[in-house]
């Protein structure tokens, strides 16, 4: 597979998933609390790009500075998330 190949791939792949995610959030928003549906989809998120990156740890190997920036960065992100639905 060459790598336009890929990218149409990849971006009709983002495109379903943007699709998809419009609806489902407008539903799920709507049914759940929205500070607990924010909850909920960021620990999915993050548990799938946990799983992710400990599968695919032997592709790219990373030096351990990087994963402290992220952590750091995750953090930062979280808080502000929290502080913006007012919960703190």
């Amino acid at each position: 597979m060459n790598k336009e190949a890929i990218g149409v791939f990849l971006a009709i792949g983002t495109a379903i998933i943007s699709g998809f995610s419009i609806f489902a959030n407008k539903w799920l928003s709507f049914t759940f609390d929205p500070i607990v549906f924010t909850g909920i989809r960021a620990l999915l998120i993050g548990l799938i790009f946990l799983v992710l990156s400990f599968t695919l740890k032997n592709q790219r190997p990373f030096s351990k500075a990087p994963w402290g920036y992220l952590l750091v960065i995750g953090i930062i992100g979280g808080i502000q998330k929290i502080r913006v639905s007012g919960i703190i």
